[in-house]
């Protein structure tokens, strides 16, 4: 079970995949980019997060949908590795970086068995605007 994507940043080809691990091999396409998201009229699928979760019969996953973004700051580490630390602070000499992420994001489960494709949580809705953990990452050269 794994994502597969033609560029990471901005997909335009891929989705979530499954190959057995057998001697016949065949890769079976899960939930490909563009599918549509569950009670959402005419939304389809333009990210997936790279974790997933799988028990051997329902795929969790992260993704989301349409071109709305928000801006988000990310801070500069103040602890921690200080080769990282300087590298963040070189490339941004104010100690935020800025980066837009999409608004409509939700957790979807695929069942396996039945084909079928699931969202179990949405932002926008009770007390989610965001699925994920930001933080700056970046790595010294």
């Amino acid at each position: 079970m794994f994502v597969g994507l033609d560029n990471e940043d901005n997909p335009e080809r891929g989705g979530i995949y499954r190959a057995r691990m057998t001697s016949n091999r065949k890769l079976h396409t899960l939930v490909p980019l563009g599918a549509p998201v569950p009670g959402v009229p005419d939304a389809t699928l333009a990210q997936f997060g790279e974790g997933l979760s799988y028990d051997g019969r329902y795929v969790a996953f992260w993704g989301a949908w349409g071109n709305q973004t928000r801006t988000i700051t990310l801070v500069c580490p103040a602890d921690g590795n200080q080769a990282l630390i300087a590298y963040c602070l070189q490339q941004y000499p104010t100690g935020e970086i800025t980066v837009q992420e999409r608004v409509n994001q939700g957790i979807f489960v695929y069942d396996t068995v039945r084909k079928k494709l699931f969202m179990v949580a949405e932002t926008g809705h009770d007390a989610y605007n965001e699925f994920l953990y930001w933080t700056y990452s970046g790595r010294p050269p």
